[in-house]
């Protein structure tokens, strides 16, 4: 259901006696963006498609336009007032538009000249409504009035509600909804001043594909997201850097607990290679995490996972390569599938490098990681998990990625296998940052390992930086490795 319909209906059947049925509906519920009254009375209206936003209450005196032409703009005061415009087949709604903003009025509605709703897209330098016709009539009514909008351009919440009823349609479709019923995510989406866009998926056992309409929402800012909970409904999130569905991230699915408290973090730094700390069930067959069997390499390693183990599938521009005792073997455009080993024992080495040069990539402009392990056949028919590092970053940033350029930043870093996100190697480690994006390079002098195996790593910034990009290689007592340089790892402010 979206906006423009009313009203949906579901007959009360009898309980189904073979087979299975389900109805259900999902509701996005958020803070209205608007609210338009005339008098007291509140009056229904829409934004134009790709209209500015309203930010808090402002009140206009209304004043009528006619058609927006130059010649029935002549002459009318339109100066800091609401312009009602109404629809007319002889002009386009952009030129309409176009004139009452040059004549100097503050919004405008385009009204109807026809029954039904007034659906319309235009680039509009100041905030554009439409109304149907009788909306549009009464307003006309009250030229000289004060009409009153109040707008919240950005929901601080969304409810993603999802009831379903199992074996009939039951004679009444109404749930109330607690909080206390529903699961609660403080969500905060980072990055540099902007729109993206997410959707959040919710799957039943029968569900094979699922077609969402994504929704905006503010880059950077915090929301809280209420969802329904129970294991009957499994939840996956997508967002997207640009409202445009640019720069997508994926997160795992998962449902929720009535009443569970959790926190979500979008494009949180540091953003780099990895494979997702939560993984699906048939995961493992594509190399989530990576496995031999026989001669043959399986490895899927994600090109982009960030702060949040968010992760995209193909985002950037990537090229893999693989060595075995010094020697190239295999070179691909991702680091994904069947890789060649030999039968007897060697020394691999693993290459990712990613470029990311879409301008909505504040972060992780280019990444390279390198892994470093042995390996031999194992037994017949066995599969031998790798010895795959992995580094996760806690970086102190605010909602623009960036972190204070006055003061040192104190870093947490844990190293561990793919296959064992929990268990912390003992392993050397040196750390490297840059202030001119890989330019230049400074060994970090402060890095101290914390009683968890956990490290922490203390980094000054000269004056004038604007980002700092990372190095960090360590090397585990068994010989495993791994080497990932971040280009613009976190922003400085």
């Amino acid at each position: 259901m979206d906006r423009y319909v009313r009203n949906a209906y579901a007959v009360k059947t009898e309980p189904v006696g073979r087979g299975d049925f389900e109805v259900s509906a999902h509701w996005e519920l958020y803070a209205p963006e608007f609210t338009m009254k005339l008098a007291g009375s509140t009056l229904e209206a829409e934004y134009a498609i790709d209209s500015p936003r309203i930010d808090g209450r402002h009140r206009y005196v209304l004043a009528d336009a006619g058609r927006g032409t130059p010649e029935d703009v002549a002459g009318r005061d339109l100066r800091g007032r609401l312009a009602l415009v109404r629809r007319s087949a002889d002009v386009s709604v952009a030129d309409q538009v176009s004139t009452v903003g040059e004549a100097g009025a503050a919004a405008v509605i385009i009204h109807h000249d026809r029954p039904g709703f007034l659906i319309t897209q235009v680039a509009s330098p100041i905030p554009a409504f439409t109304v149907e016709q009788a909306v549009g009539l009464e307003l006309l009514a009250r030229v000289g009035s004060r009409l009153e909008i109040t707008g919240i351009p950005d929901s601080p919440y969304v409810y993603d509600l999802f009831p379903y009823y199992a074996g009939r349609v039951p004679a009444k479709i109404e749930r109330r909804v607690e909080h206390r019923d529903l699961a609660r995510t403080t969500a905060h989406y980072y990055g540099g001043t902007g729109r993206g866009a997410e959707v959040n998926f919710p799957h039943r056992p029968y569900d094979s594909y699922i077609i969402r309409q994504a929704q905006e929402v503010a880059i950077p800012s915090t929301r809280t997201e209420w969802t329904t909970a129970g294991d009957g409904v499994v939840w996956r999130p997508f967002t997207w850097r640009t409202a445009g569905q640019d720069g997508g991230l994926l997160g795992s699915p998962r449902s929720y607990r009535a009443g569970q408290k959790r926190t979500e973090e979008w494009f949180a730094p540091v953003m780099r290679p990895g494979v997702p700390e939560v993984l699906e069930d048939d995961d493992a067959q594509w190399g989530l995490p990576g496995f031999r069997e026989g001669d043959a390499f399986t490895i899927m390693v994600r090109n982009m996972l960030d702060g949040g183990d968010h992760f995209s599938e193909r985002e950037g521009e990537a090229r893999a390569r693989l060595y075995r005792d010094g020697e190239q073997v295999a070179e691909r455009d991702a680091l994904e599938g069947t890789w060649p080993a030999a039968a007897e024992p060697a020394r691999y080495r693993l290459e990712l490098d990613v470029q990311h040069s879409e301008p909505w990539w504040e972060q992780a402009a280019r990444t390279r990681t390198v892994w470093g392990f042995d390996s031999r056949r194992p037994a017949e028919g066995k599969r031998e998990l790798l010895d795959l590092l992995q580094i996760d970053y806690d970086v102190p940033a605010g909602l623009d990625g960036a972190v204070p350029a006055r003061k040192p930043t104190r870093l947490g870093l844990r190293i561990y296998p793919q296959t064992h996100p929990n268990a912390l190697v003992n392993a050397a480690v040196k750390v490297w940052t840059s202030h001119d994006e890989g330019a230049s390079w400074q060994q970090a002098r402060k890095v101290k390992q914390a009683k968890d195996g956990s490290l922490d790593v203390t980094v000054t910034h000269p004056k004038g930086a604007k980002s700092v990009s990372l190095r960090v290689e360590a090397v585990a007592r068994d010989g495993v490795s791994i080497d990932q340089t971040v280009i613009r790892a976190f922003g400085l402010s």
